[in-house]
Parts: C-alpha cells; structure tokens; sequence
C-alpha cells in the first residue's frame, strides 16, 4: 500500500475501529420444501433464514398458521425452540400437537399479549435470555411467530396516557393508524435483536392489510360515482383513477370534527367485481348544495360510510333514516349572522321550492319605505345575491321585492322565519332590537312611548311572554303585553332606554322610528365579511338498495391524505365514505423476506357431491435479500378426517424431483428406486407408509445450489386482475 494510503488506514482505525464483521445468513430453518427453499434463499438446503425479519401474508384460509406450525415444528426437531404471541386469539395448541408439535416447556412458549409492544418485548427478552443461557447450540433455531399482524393493539390505543384502559367510545380516528407509528419504531429494534440472537421472527399478516390499513382492501365504489373537487370542479372515479387526478377533495378530520381540504395521493383500479363475493349496494340521501337536492353512491358491500351514532359501517349494514355526513357552506358569521338573524326574525320572509332541495331565500319587501328594504340589501349584497323584481301593490302601484339566491344555510332558518320569540330565546343584540323596531315597531310623539307589534302572534301568550322576557334578560327593559293585539307597551323610560341603544344602527330613512332627540346618531353599518367555511350536515337516507346486477362493472378506489376520507356522490356535493388505505409500510423495510400466500381449492367428488379436500398453495417471494425475488412455487395442503390441515410434503417432493428431471416418468407412471413404476397416488401412499419414506426423497435433493445466473424467475404477472385473481380468497 502506498505510504499516503496506508496512513490514511491507520488514522481511520484509531478513529473509528477496524472494519466490521460482515454479517451473513449462515443458518437456514428447513420449509420442507426445496423449491420453497431456493426461492426464499437460493439453494435447496436453505430455507426461512436465522437472524431476520419474516413476514408472511394471504387471505383467510390460505395456510398461514399451517405453514408458521410446520416451521415450529421444524425448528423444535433441529433441536430449537419455537414461541407464538397470539394476538388474534385463534390458535388451536391441540391441533399443533396433533401434527407433532411439542407443547412443554423450554421448547414451546405460548403468549396471548395484550398490545403490539408486549407481544415483541416477550419475544426479544426470551431470545435473549435463551441465548445466553447456552443451553441450546447456537445453530439451533429460535423462531418467535406473530398472528397476526392485523389483530395486534398498539399500547396508545390500549391504554390512555396514565395507565388505565381506554373504553371504546374514546376512540377516534388517528388510532387507526397508531400501529403503523409503533411499529416503524419498534422492528427497528426486532431487527437488531433478531440479527444479534440469530433468532427468526415471523410475523402472520392479512391479505394486503398492511399495518394502519383501517378496513381491508379492496373496498370500492362503482366507476361512475362523482367526487365534488374543493376548486370546484368534479370527476367520476373512473377518471380520477384512470387520469391519476391529484386535486383536494373534502376531507372529514375525525379529531376536530370539521371539514377541510386534502388531496389525492393514491388511484386504485382492483379490477372487475365479477369472480368475488362482493355485491354493489346504492345509498341516497338528501343533501344540500346540489341541484336536485340529493346525493347518491353505489359502493361494494363492505365499502365504509360515517354513520351518525354508528361510526364507520358496511355499505350493506345502513339503513333507510339513518344520517350519513356531508357538506353545507357557510357565509354568515358575526355582525353578518347577527344581522340576519334580524331580519328573519321579524318583516322579513323566506321561500323554498321543495323540501327536498333543502335550499331557501330570503324575502325582503318594504311598500312604504323601499329605501329601508334597499339599505338592508345593500348590506348582504357581499353574503347573498339580490333579484329586484317589480310587484303590484294595493290600487295598482308598482313596487318592489328581493329576492336572494337559494342556499342552504338559509334554509337553516326557514323554520324560524317570523319566529322572534323562538329566535332570540337566548338572547337579543342592540342591532336586532334596532331591526325590530324598525320592521314592527311603533313611536307615538305625543305620548313618547314605543310599542313592537306582532300581529301574527295575538292571542299566542306563551310566544308573547317569551319575548317579553327575553328582552328584560338582555336589556333590562319592562313592559306591558297586550295579548289580544299582540302587542307589547313600553313607558317613556323604557322607551327613552330602547332608542339609547339603538340610535347607531338606524338609518335616516328610518328615523321616524326614534324620539327626536335620539335622532342623527346613525353610525354607518359595515358587516363582518363573508366567510367561505364547509361545515358538517348531517343528510338523511332516502334510499338502500342491491345496486346495479352489472358483475363486469369495475371496483375503483383512491386514497386522500391523512384523514384518508372523502365526500362523493354528486358533482357539488357527497357524503362521507372511507378510502383505500396505504397502511404502514414497515415490513417492507425491515423484513428481509416477505411471502405472499394465495390458495386454489381441490375438490373431490364423495358420494356424488363434490367436497372441499385441501387445497394448493401458490407461493410469491415478494421479498428476499438473499436471491433473486419474485419467483413462485406451488405446496399441496390436505385436511385429514379431522379437518386438520397438513402439507403433504410426499407430494410436493415427488413432484421437485420430476420436474429437474431426478425422477423420471413414463406417461402416468413414475419410476422409482427400487425399478419399478408407480402411480404419482400409489408412489406417495407407499412413502407415507415408509417411516424412511421423507429420508429417501430427501437424499435425491440435489446438494449444489445452481449458479444465481442459471435460476429462472417466473414473470410477474401481467396486470393487476391476474395477481388479484391468484391471490383471490375466491380462487378456485
């Protein structure tokens, strides 16, 4: 080494040390099947690796628990230990006995935690203390399982921060994804124990439920389905997947309860739903800021939709009169509501077209004084757009009418139009008792006194008392009520007080109103500016149905940051469902194998009636740091007279060594050790009824690993519905 150079290497390791020990696979725990073998590790004698991180997927039923068995199993016979954490509460010890699983202690550990935390921190503290105690050979195998990934709770969803179980009802929707923020931390530090230990740790997980996944996947709404933009704007599903639109869509924050706007961050086309068992179910509700005042989904069955007091349910489990969330807008907000409140409540009307459309105007009208009922449409002209429409009034004088846009938040006060007693139950302002007087108020300058007059409510005492006190509460004032006229009397204090308060806010046209004294105090009026807020309504169902019978019909789904919901249904408006979720994508880091699992029924024809007697198990190395990835196998699984599922491993052996040639056949027959030709049926049942059976197909695995350029990897699958189709619950 050249003298600068080998100065540099000294300096280096005074600084930091000399180089680490590389750190290889060295051991391998036995699948049992070599194919297996080779796709995970690259040679036939290898298999599941010590000192990593393993995670295994697939839908229900796809031989999961069975395999994670067998491999305890195995490792118990190499002389190991094997540990499972129970999460999903569903493993049957005696079954796994059955299949020759020793159950006594050290060799079996058997933990049903709590929470995702406890579950690992059990498992890295028996690694540890096994290791150590040296009881076992270090190259026997240590290998902890988790079932499953999607059943385990983390510790901030278990527990609330002083200790104490939380109840249901206090959860909300960032625990759903409390596990993918656990766990992201926490298998950093499985994958340094497991390294450190040469222990395995595998982990059970869903069909495509990664961690944080709230519901499973697929759950879709049907290609036609609007999705109302925040801009505005609007697209079908179909478009917004097909076209990987990236725009804000309305977003419900389970958190703070209010609307707001996020985006688009995932377009999902899962394919046809023709093959699977899932059926298109229609909602409509009623729902404002829409045109035909109605909004409209078909979802997959077990799509999510918020329900008001049921929270986030099936598609197929809402009802008619149940409430789902959408949007309503709101413009109005301090002087501006405070002001409207005013003129609702007294001279003011309102109009609607249909219940339905959840939408009404208001009315402002004034034939004696149209300068007043211009200045009060001057004031909203920044919160509601005025038509001005000539009307004919009494002995054929013209007048004229506002009318405003319809809106929904008008229709809010449809009801209390005219209503002042229901309307400032809780409380009046100067500015709306201004109104007041000035709409049905009346000054007598002879008498000095003041008197509001309310036809519509004479002989309504309860509503006259209300507003009566109403306004001593908030203004201290007394008064005389005159039932039969609907009229309330203020004296010439109370009257003098009324004016004090209301002089600023009455302009000149109506100054006729105030005692003079009190008159020329108009302050000119500006209201608070519109605001642009989308607040929660709650849009009542009108109609749950089977939808369309189409089965070609394609599944789409997106994915909205974050709050990962959206309102759809309409192209102004929709109710909120829930979207296809990223999940965490921990074990795509920090696994150096992950196995996808996928199953195709076998059935055999018992007495004429065709039985469901095991079923093939497709393999996919998604995963693997020590080969090359994404090659596939095939392991037959049998259920016995008990239902117990077992891998028939006579079968899966025979069939390696036929296919490299080892074994050779003949048409239907198989040539054997012994010269003579079988059946692939009666070469297996002669094996199984050999306790050496296992033994002598072994010896014909080949002992040298074929060369990394000579491995054939199967092509990853064309499309999409070809990889949903072999990794189908339904595949058959």
């Amino acid at each position: 080494m050249e003298p600068n150079l080998s100065a540099l290497a000294d300096d280096l390791e005074k600084l930091i040390g000399d180089n680490e020990e590389t750190q290889t696979v060295t051991n391998w725990l036995d699948t049992g099947d070599p194919e297996l073998n080779f796709a995970i590790s690259g040679r036939y004698d290898g298999g599941i690796p010590y000192g990593r991180i393993v995670e295994m997927y697939g839908p229900p039923s796809s031989g999961k628990t069975a395999e994670a068995t067998d491999l305890m199993i195995r490792a118990q016979e190499a002389g190991g230990i094997a540990m499972f954490f129970d999460w999903e509460r569903s493993f049957d010890i005696n079954l796994a006995k059955n299949l020759g699983l020793k159950t006594e202690r050290p060799f079996w550990i058997y933990k049903k935690p709590e929470t995702w935390e406890e579950g690992n921190v059990l498992a890295m503290r028996a690694v540890e203390l096994i290791r150590n105690s040296a009881t076992i050979p270090d190259d026997a195998p240590i290998i902890c399982v988790f079932d499953s990934v999607a059943s385990a709770i983390p510790q901030s969803v278990y527990y609330d921060n002083k200790g104490k179980k939380r109840e249901i009802d206090t959860f909300n929707m960032s625990d759903n994804t409390a596990l993918a923020r656990a766990s992201s931390t926490s298998l950093k530090v499985i994958a340094q124990t497991a390294e450190k230990y040469n222990a395995t740790f595998l982990y059970l997980n869903q069909q495509r439920t990664k961690i944080g996944v709230m519901f499973g996947d697929p759950t879709c709404l049907r290609a036609e389905v609007q999705v109302p933009f925040v801009d505005g704007t609007s697209a079908t599903m179909k478009q917004i997947v097909d076209g990987k639109i990236s725009k804000e869509v309305w977003s419900w924050n389970e958190v703070s309860g209010q609307l707001e706007p996020k985006r688009i961050i995932g377009w999902h086309n899962n394919g046809s739903i023709k093959g699977t068992d899932k059926e298109w179910y229609h909602i409509r509700a009623v729902c404002p800021e829409t045109r035909n005042g109605m909004v409209a989904v078909s979802g997959t069955n077990d799509h999510k939709v918020q329900v008001k007091d049921k929270g986030w349910i099936n598609f197929s489990d809402v009802r008619v009169g149940d409430y789902v969330i959408t949007r309503t807008k709101r413009t109005f907000a301090g002087t501006a509501l405070e002001f409207l409140k005013g003129l609702i409540g007294f001279d003011s009307h309102m109009a609607r077209v249909s219940s339905q459309r959840q939408t009404a105007a208001l009315i402002i009208q004034d034939n004696e004084n149209p300068e007043y009922a211009q200045w009060k449409v001057d004031l909203l002209s920044r919160h509601l757009n005025f038509v001005k429409r000539e009307i004919t009034i009494s002995k054929g004088n013209k007048g004229h009418r506002y009318e405003s846009c319809y809106t929904h938040e008008l229709m809010k006060f449809y009801d209390l139009c005219r209503c002042p007693h229901t309307l400032f139950k809780d409380g009046w302002t100067p500015m709306q008792l201004a109104i007041a007087v000035m709409d049905d108020g009346n000054y007598k300058e002879s008498s000095k006194t003041l008197n509001l007059s309310f036809k519509r409510l004479r002989g309504c005492e309860d509503e006259l008392d209300a507003i009566g006190q109403s306004l001593y509460q908030s203004f201290g004032l007394t008064y005389d009520i005159r039932y039969g006229q609907g009229r309330i009397d203020f004296d010439v204090k109370g009257t003098a007080k009324i004016a004090e308060l209301i002089a600023q806010y009455v302009p000149d046209c109506m100054q006729y109103k105030l005692p003079i004294e009190y008159r020329g105090r108009y302050v000119a009026l500006e209201l608070d500016a519109p605001v642009d807020e989308s607040v929660v309504h709650y849009a009542e169902v009108t109609e749950m149905r089977l939808g369309s019978k189409n089965k070609g019909s394609v599944m789409y789904d997106i994915t909205v940051e974050d709050n990962h919901n959206f309102l759809a249904g309409n192209t102004h408006n929709g109710f909120l469902v829930h979207n296809c979720t990223p999940g965490g994508s921990s074990f795509e880091y920090y696994a150096s194998v992950r196995i996808a699992l996928g199953r195709t029924k076998l059935m055999e024809t018992v007495n004429g009636k065709k039985q469901f007697v095991g079923q093939d198990i497709a393999t996919k190395i998604v995963k693997t740091k020590l080969t090359k990835p994404f090659q596939e196998t095939t392991m037959r699984m049998w259920f016995d007279k008990n239902g117990v599922a077992f891998f028939d491993r006579h079968y899966n052996l025979v069939e390696f060594l036929k296919a490299k040639g080892i074994l050779k056949q003949s048409g239907a027959y198989i040539e054997w050790t012994d010269g003579k030709k079988y059946h692939l049926k009666s070469l297996c049942d002669k094996l199984k009824a050999d306790p050496t059976g296992l033994q002598q197909l072994r010896a014909l695995i080949p002992k040298i690993s074929p060369s990394a350029d000579d491995i054939e990897v199967t092509p990853l699958m064309s499309n999409e519905d070809e990889m949903e189709a072999l990794y189908s619950d339904d595949a058959c």
